[in-house]
């Protein structure tokens, strides 16, 4: 599955990275992943007003997740399945 940023400029695979609230600034959800080189890169893929939001944010993002999971297992055997989601604002 694919996680797309808040403004767009962001896509990465989810099933390799790490995304969390972050510690320091609850209302941001940040994404973390180590590159060939073995360095981890840490960067901000949403923004929001308050916490509540960004656990929202994070709660809608797992429940696409294991849809996506679900959706999958039943067109096993097709061509390709890409499931994308978009950081909301």
């Amino acid at each position: 599955m694919r996680v797309i940023s808040q403004d767009g400029m962001i896509d990465v695979p989810y099933e390799q990275m790490i995304l969390n609230i972050s510690y320091k600034n609850k209302n941001q959800i940040m994404a973390e992943g180590a590159h060939c080189n073995g360095e981890n890169t840490i960067f901000s893929i949403a923004q929001y007003a308050t916490e509540a939001k960004a656990k929202k944010a994070m709660e809608m993002l797992h429940n696409y997740y294991y849809e996506h999971e679900a959706e999958k297992k039943l067109s096993r055997g097709s061509e390709l399945y890409i499931s994308i989601f978009s950081i909301p604002f």
